[in-house]
């Protein structure tokens, strides 16, 4: 016969007084250790075909915070937990995401996907309000629960801002949130697979590049402290891996963008211990670069700045198994035609491969030579034909734009703004935005922004397909009263919407 917890504390009671701890835990008491569990944010969603949205895992009780991801249903989910629909289809369709804790595989926690139709694009830019404050050189990103956080950059005074605010698409309104600890501009800021933001470097308000680092968290509306880099560094790129840890490559050490102290460093950022490790340097030192993880996993840098001002045609890879950098291929395809280009843009397409736009090959900031030109990367070809030059070009060359793929069944990346000109005719804020086809490889012109501007940023919206476009800067242009001309630089604080 088995006897209750409380009878047995009677019988005992005296017994108790000498092993509390034993006896406690014969009853089934706390003494054996924290359980593991896991939950999955957000828990419902809602997708265009096409359109992607990020997921977060949350694992507590265990040291161990590496998760695995599956989806069952229709779309594909990636190692890092972002969840992309199918481009075709019968819609509506569901699927189920599922997040595994490496820890104990028997806590598991889910999400339900609702995927509707296609979405159609009208081509137009209509606003999206304003910021709370004007801001460039800031950075951008999609939170789990469908707001965009925006954070730093340089304000209207020129100077790096410690402010961020959250725009909210079901307003269509910006909110402030809780401020950085310090001013920061030219940082980095990417979702871990927790959901939270890591900030990371930049330049402060006097234009000295940062070590340190902060977390913003939306559960809280608020940013904390977390491990410094080994480097200060600005211009750097900062990339999810798959098992969760955040790899920083490069950036410039002084703060100079025109003839800057180009790094060949990188490091690791570990989530569960909040610190950045030195890892092996890069190929090549460089700032202004792209980096996209690829669907193995492994990272592609493009171009960028190099040692003495270089424009760089140079790219490398990064394996996280290996820890290793290797070299791929140049994109010099064709000497004759091709260059080192940076202020460019990197696109992951959906078939795998990557489309590298417009850029500056200029030799000096203050001497641009910005591109029509576009190139292909394939991480599948053979080594020595992984770069190829696409035949048409860009409506406008461009540099400092954005380049995001949109959610129509082709998945097509829609260019916005940026630099144009040249040398002689000096840089051009632009207004006009374009469609790249990657089934023609071809450029197209479609509505024009409502306001000129550069050193944007520009953001997915999972629900309807939307791009969001936001602040930058940009110039205007006006006449006194003798006839001549003016022209007034500002930062801007509008957004808009592409439709």
């Amino acid at each position: 016969m088995i006897r209750s917890c409380s009878r047995i504390l009677k019988q005992y009671r005296r017994v108790l007084i000498v092993v509390p701890i034993l006896l406690i835990s014969a009853c089934g008491g706390g003494g054996g250790g924290t359980s593991v569990s896991i939950t999955i944010s957000p828990t419902t969603a809602t997708l265009v075909a096409g359109a992607s949205t990020p997921f977060a895992a949350s694992v507590s009780g265990t040291s161990n915070q590496a998760v695995t991801w599956a989806v069952t249903g229709v779309g594909s989910v990636s190692a890092t937990g972002v969840y992309t629909a199918p481009s075709s289809g019968t819609f509506p369709a569901t699927a189920t995401v599922t997040v595994t804790s490496a820890a104990d595989t028997s806590k598991k926690a889910s999400a339900t996907i609702t995927v509707t139709g296609t979405v159609s694009y009208f081509g137009t830019f209509t606003s999206a309000g304003s910021m709370r404050s004007a801001r460039s050189n800031h950075t951008a990103n999609l939170l789990t629960n469908g707001q965009v956080l925006v954070t730093g950059g340089l304000g209207s005074l020129g100077t790096a801002i410690a402010s961020a605010e959250v725009f909210r698409p079901t307003f269509a309104s910006f909110t402030s949130v809780g401020s950085m600890s310090n001013p920061r501009a030219y940082q980095s800021a990417t979702m871990l697979t927790n959901g939270k933001i890591l900030v990371a470097g930049g330049v402060d308000a006097t234009n000295v590049p940062l070590a340190s680092a902060e977390i913003y968290d939306p559960a809280t509306g608020k940013f904390s402290a977390t491990g410094a880099m080994t480097t200060a560094r600005a211009f750097h790129s900062a990339t999810l891996l798959a098992n969760g840890k955040v790899l920083v490559c490069g950036g410039n050490s002084n703060g100079n963008l025109a003839a800057g102290n180009a790094l060949d460093s990188a490091e690791l950022y570990d989530p569960v211990t909040g610190r950045f490790t030195a890892t092996v340097p890069m190929i090549t030192a460089r700032y202004y670069h792209t980096a996209t993880l690829l669907p193995d996993g492994q990272v592609l840098l493009t171009g960028g700045v190099g040692i003495g001002g270089a424009r760089l045609p140079a790219a490398e890879l990064y394996d996280p198994i290996t820890d290793t950098f290797t070299a791929t291929d140049s994109m010099l395809v064709d000497p004759a035609v091709d260059t080192g280009r940076w202020l460019h843009t990197a696109t992951l397409l959906q078939d795998g491969s990557v489309v590298i736009v417009g850029g500056d090959m200029g030799t000096h900031a203050a001497n641009p030579s910005y591109l029509n030109t576009a190139q292909l990367y394939d991480p599948a070809a053979a080594l020595g034909a992984r770069f190829s030059d696409i035949a048409g070009t860009l409506t406008d060359p461009r540099g400092h734009h954005t380049a995001t793929r949109l959610a129509d069944l082709a998945g097509s990346v829609l260019v916005t703004g940026g630099f144009g000109g040249t040398a002689a005719s000096g840089a051009t804020y632009l207004a006009s935005a374009e469609l790249y086809d990657p089934v023609a490889h071809l450029f197209a012109a479609t509505g024009a922004l409502a306001q000129s501007r550069a050193n944007h940023t520009a953001v997915l919206l999972p629900g309807n397909g939307r791009i969001l476009v936001i602040g930058g800067n940009t110039a205007l242009q006006t006449t006194d009263s003798n006839g001549n001309l003016q022209i007034t630089y500002m930062t801007l604080s509008s957004a808009e919407l592409y439709r």
